[in-house]
């Protein structure tokens, strides 16, 4: 499976002890296989794609799935302190 990936990131400096936010969105089109795979083997993916999150320092807030579009979005924050 390989889906078409969008990043999009917004970030949001905080005055508070000089911390920086940042917001990430993750965006992916599924291809028709990978579509395919999603409804043919339902499971639990979020919980796999929030380790992952984890695993580069962000965290996952929500996951979203797109049947019509045949889309996953997800969206995920960082916390840096300067």
């Amino acid at each position: 499976m390989h889906p078409e990936m969008c990043l999009f990131s917004i970030a949001i400096t905080t005055k508070y002890q000089g911390e920086i936010m940042s917001l990430y969105m993750t965006r992916a089109k599924l291809t028709n296989e990978a579509f395919k795979g999603y409804v043919s083997s339902p499971q639990d993916r979020e919980t796999a794609v929030n380790a992952l999150m984890s695993a580069v320092g962000l965290t996952m807030h929500k996951m979203y799935f797109s049947v019509s579009t045949a889309e996953v979005s997800d969206l995920e924050t960082s916390l840096q302190s300067h």
